[in-house]
């Protein structure tokens, strides 16, 4: 699994928070049924899935979740 924190979803920001997202062969492909959804954001060719939660890297590389994004920013 690989992890981004984006910032207006095409930004990679390793020192500051963001929205985390996953990318990797065991994250789900898709919701059934749904064509257009905003779950996911192409960045670096590879597609990511929008978690939802906020967060950042510590000096450790430790995930740090500090939050969830807010429903509203995604209309």
């Amino acid at each position: 699994v690989e992890i981004k924190i984006l910032n207006n979803e095409s930004t990679f920001d390793e020192e500051n928070q963001g929205e985390v997202c996953i990318s990797g062969e065991s994250v789900f492909s898709g919701y059934l049924n749904i064509e257009n959804s905003n779950t996911f954001i192409y960045f670096e060719n590879k597609k990511f899935y929008k978690t939802g939660d906020i967060g950042y890297f510590d000096s450790n590389g430790n995930l740090v979740i500090i939050g969830r994004k807010d429903e509203k920013d995604d209309k």
